[in-house]
């Protein structure tokens, strides 16, 4: 599973008017295979200073580039969340 919204990404990309050369070129990036594969889902989790080259390109916050769970909230936040609650609690989740 991505932790990236790549959907979001394009269409916040393309409300700016960018295309994903100029988007990599403003992120700092020679070319733009880095933001393609983002956007096309092939780079599922990217490092956090990719995420923040992207969101400081797209003038937004990390957390608004990444897929949410049910509840609105970013799948890797639920996810350390629940793994710290089973390892304070000695819980070793479902078998």
């Amino acid at each position: 599973m991505s932790i990236v919204n790549s959907k979001e990404i394009r269409r916040r990309r393309t409300q700016l008017g960018l295309t994903q050369a100029r988007a990599a070129k403003l992120a700092g990036w020679g070319s733009p295979v880095v933001w393609t594969d983002i956007e096309s889902g092939k780079r599922k989790n990217p490092s956090i200073g990719t995420l923040v080259a992207v969101a400081n390109v797209l003038e937004c916050k990390v957390d608004e580039l990444l897929t949410k769970n049910s509840d609105g909230v970013p799948d890797s936040k639920t996810k350390k969340r629940n793994g710290l609650k089973r390892k304070q609690t000695g819980d070793k989740g479902p078998k």
